[in-house]
């Protein structure tokens, strides 16, 4: 009989099991329930991660940086791509663009900088789609470009530096279109098929823009 009311009296109260209990299911829980109810951009940018692209630190901060090196873009990766709504910085090095979609990503209106560098296939008309984006920074290095495709950079309002190094297909006629960009202060030809002769008159027309040819 005292053995039994000794076992007894050791046993943790009912309360005290039921308290513990709950506890645990709740330290479970809160994890899942915070991880559901992360921001969209989180969970896009995880996917990102994972189908090659690189990102900023997702968990510490709103991803604002995607870079994605020798990769096959598809319109799923723009769409992803596009859920980030502090985007400024989107980058494509050695990719092929030709799944490439700026239909949605042109909303982004904290995009700053473009740039491809090295790209295959890449469809410049889908440029077009950017132009509402503050972007003052583009990059278009070793893309195949030739003079008709600098026609679409008219449009843009806020480009201050473009970069078109390594395309072989710019000449001097192309030059046409890019006097015409008001907002240019600084552009770079190097390896293009520019020709000091065009360079010349580019710069009288427009004086106020910096030219780097080597």
């Amino acid at each position: 009989m005292l053995k039994e009311t000794s076992e007894q009296s050791n046993r943790p109260p009912l309360k005290w099991l039921l308290i513990s209990s709950l506890g645990i299911v709740l330290l479970g829980t809160v994890p899942c329930v915070w991880y559901v109810y992360l921001p969209n951009d989180f969970h896009a940018a995880r996917k990102l991660q994972s189908r090659g692209f690189e990102i900023d630190d997702v968990f510490w901060q709103r991803p604002a940086r995607v870079e994605g090196k020798n990769l096959e873009i598809t319109p799923e990766d723009c769409r992803l791509i596009s859920q980030l709504p502090h985007l400024r910085n989107l980058a494509f090095i050695g990719c092929d663009m030709s799944g490439l979609d700026l239909d949605e990503i042109g909303n982004r209106q904290k995009l700053e900088v473009a740039f491809f560098l090295g790209v295959r296939r890449f469809p410049m008309d889908e440029l077009r789609k950017l132009v509402s984006c503050p972007v003052t920074y583009m990059v278009l290095c070793h893309a195949g470009l030739k003079d008709s495709d600098l026609e679409v950079l008219v449009e843009w309002t806020a480009l201050k530096t473009l970069n078109l190094s390594g395309n072989a297909g710019i000449t001097d006629t192309g030059l046409e279109y890019l006097e015409k960009i008001s907002s240019l202060d600084t552009l770079y030809l190097q390896n293009t098929s520019v020709t000091r002769e065009g360079i010349g008159a580019f710069r009288k027309k427009r004086p106020d823009v910096t030219v780097y040819t080597h």
